[in-house]
């Protein structure tokens, strides 16, 4: 029994059926999954490639933004040391005005006489 179902398998009809509905199908398969492979390596190669084209376009941009901030800081410590010598030139012609006031005749009188008006009008 055994060796009619090996001699039946070896038949030429058989080896006919096995490449015409067996061997065929797999070399096609074979072929699509080769193809496949290929096209899942370029795919991931392009978004590789967009990918390092993105992060050279955030970096660039970090280095912009970077750069910004640096210049916003330098202008805004000169801004604030002006204003830190405005503050005291202010300070200091207050306390000029105040000496100035004092040494008028007549500092316990109530109201504006002439000389108080034109301590007012200086700069």
């Amino acid at each position: 029994m055994i060796a009619t179902l090996i001699t039946s398998a070896l038949s030429p009809d058989t080896l006919k059926f096995a490449i015409k509905y067996l061997a065929r199908p797999a070399l096609y398969l074979a072929c699509i999954l080769v193809v496949i492979g290929f096209h899942d390596r370029k795919v991931a190669e392009a978004v590789k490639a967009n990918d390092a084209g993105w992060e050279r376009k955030i970096a660039a941009s970090n280095a912009e933004v970077a750069q910004r901030q640096a210049e916003r800081a330098v202008a805004a410590a000169q801004l604030s040391a002006r204003l830190a010598d405005e503050t005291a030139r202010s300070a200091a012609l207050q306390s000029e005005l105040e000496k100035a006031n004092a040494a008028l005749p007549n500092a316990a009188a109530c109201g504006l006489d002439r000389d108080r008006v034109r301590l007012l009008r200086e700069p």
